[in-house]
């Protein structure tokens, strides 16, 4: 077996890979960098979207827009891909949302932790 570069983009921390299947896109955060990635493997272009505070995590939702849930430092937020547009949620404390997940029912799942990485805060679900 051996490992392949996919995508050479210099993250400083890159995280929360996710396939977009409708769209054959993979989307990814870079929490360090705040920044969220878009890269399409058909043109081999990435696309970048930069964030004013860390970025933990990212899922897609069922539209097809390019809509996705994010765990932001200050919150939980939907942020629309094409429209550019940042709607916050809710914000359940004061930290990194990071280490997401949504389960069979679609319920985003978010853990926290402090910027430094290492003191571990809450686990929610919205």
């Amino acid at each position: 077996m051996s490992v392949k570069l996919f995508v050479d983009s210099k993250n400083m921390l890159g995280e929360s890979p996710c396939w977009d299947t409708n769209m054959n896109l993979l989307y990814w955060v870079d929490i360090i960098g705040k920044e969220i990635l878009q890269f399409n493997p058909v043109s081999g272009s990435t696309q970048t979207f930069k964030m004013d505070q860390f970025v933990g995590c990212l899922s897609l939702t069922d539209s097809d827009n390019g809509r996705m849930i994010l765990g932001l430092q200050h919150g939980i937020y939907f942020l629309n891909w094409e429209s550019g547009l940042l709607e916050k949620v809710c914000d359940p404390e004061s930290h990194l949302e990071e280490n997401r997940k949504c389960d069979p029912e679609g319920r985003f799942w978010a853990g926290t932790t402090d910027t430094t990485g290492v003191n571990g805060k809450a686990l929610y679900t919205l």
